[in-house]
């Protein structure tokens, strides 16, 4: 949609790992500094954060280096949900991920239930009525996502793109709103899962991307596993959504943002808990 880069796979993501699993190095000399070997040495005890966060890296690793599998897969989702502080703590840390979540589930229940004029109203976009596909899309994705530089906000606006791709296609093609406006529940359910399910995946591989890097796994293997990532992902997603009816949600109150909440940590638990 012209609107930001799409995820290109797996990167060295040294500079996103927390703080506390990082080496200290002096900011201003890279290398680390030279220790006097006449002086005792002190073995730095690491902390249980740091402590679990290698074993989740550790144990992507292995993942990736024995070729995938679902056992692997689930080790490794629950070895780092609980690297995160486990999943109330990293539902908590996931701020733009859920606001986004709300913002694209009130847009398009409301569109398919009221129009286009009325969905970008409810997103503070009554301006565009009248636009063209493009100019709205990119509206909407604005709308819809942080405009922040930090993390979260970057991860947010890529599984933004993924959610969004489907309808921009089809309104492109139809050079109209007619899609959008005739969703179902099921539809925007799907949407909905995209989403959150894209951001979970995409924030994981990003923090524990490294580990497949390192294990040099070709492109074609790198693919692979993503999507097998992300497949787990959504099916919990799609899980946690069960058959409730979007439509009859009001996505704009404190009840939509109960269920957002409910989704990213229920997801996040059954990481955790599919060792």
């Amino acid at each position: 949609m012209g609107t930001s880069s799409s995820y290109s796979g797996p990167k060295d993501t040294n500079q996103l790992i927390p703080p506390w699993a990082r080496p200290e190095i002096d900011p201003q000399n890279p290398t680390e500094p030279e220790k006097d070997s006449s002086l005792p040495q002190e073995t730095p005890k690491p902390d249980n954060k740091t402590t679990k966060w290698q074993k989740a890296k550790n144990t992507m690793s292995r993942y990736a280096s024995n070729g995938g599998g679902s056992d692997r897969l689930k080790k490794a989702g629950s070895a780092y949900t609980a690297a995160k502080g486990g999943a109330k703590k990293a539902a908590a840390l996931a701020s733009s991920g859920k606001k986004s979540a709300k913002r694209i589930a009130v847009f398009l229940a409301t569109t398919a239930s009221s129009g286009i004029s009325e969905g970008l109203r409810s997103i503070g976009l009554s301006e565009l009525v009248g636009k063209d596909i493009d100019t709205v899309f990119n509206g909407i994705f604005e709308a819809l996502t942080d405009t922040g530089n930090d993390f979260d906000s970057a991860i947010a606006r890529q599984a933004m793109e993924d959610a969004l791709i489907e309808q921009y296609s089809q309104c492109s093609k139809n050079n109209n709103f007619d899609s959008m406006e005739h969703l179902g529940s099921t539809q925007i359910k799907e949407s909905i899962e995209s989403y959150v399910g894209s951001y979970v995946y995409k924030k994981w591989l990003q923090e524990l991307g490294n580990c497949i890097e390192r294990k040099s796994v070709s492109a074609k293997e790198a693919v692979k596993l993503e999507k097998e990532v992300k497949v787990f992902v959504n099916d919990l997603v799609s899980l946690e959504l069960g058959s409730r009816d979007i439509l009859t949600i009001d996505w704009s109150s404190d009840e939509g943002e109960s269920i957002i909440s409910s989704i990213f940590e229920d997801v996040y638990s059954l990481l955790e808990d599919n060792e």
